[in-house]
């Protein structure tokens, strides 16, 4: 699967890595992979598609779509921060448009930014 994952209970962060070629059901399997798990609830998560060569079938529509499966798994009301790393342009303004289908959706817990950088995205999740 082109996106892998790792969780930290200690800091209690979700850490996926996207690669290759990559689909939205490659996002959707890994929404419905991980955060259907009890053991994450109220975590915050940082996707680095930084080594992301093609996004196949991205669009508009689909975003919203995930932004709503997304939102709808969101079982607490704390809000919990979703950082994103790119490093194309295109990728960037995806990004984007995700972190506004997102916020945009009923019941949302959580807030969404896209990074240029790992190390950006760590320091905007962790609050320094």
């Amino acid at each position: 699967m082109p996106v892998e994952y790792q969780i930290d209970h200690d800091q209690r962060l979700v850490q996926a890595r996207a690669f290759g070629v990559v689909t939205m059901q490659d996002f959707i399997a890994y929404q419905r992979e991980v955060w259907s798990r009890k053991d994450v609830i109220g975590y915050d998560e940082l996707l680095d598609a930084g080594q992301v060569q093609e996004a196949l079938d991205m669009t508009g529509a689909k975003l919203q779509d995930i932004a709503m499966l997304a939102s709808s798994m969101d079982v607490t009301k704390a809000i919990t921060k979703f950082a994103i790393v790119v490093s194309k342009d295109f990728s960037y303004g995806l990004g984007r448009m995700y972190e506004t289908y997102r916020g945009l959706q009923k019941g949302n817990a959580k807030q969404v930014a896209v990074f240029r950088s790992v190390k950006d995205a760590l320091a905007w999740i962790h609050g320094i």
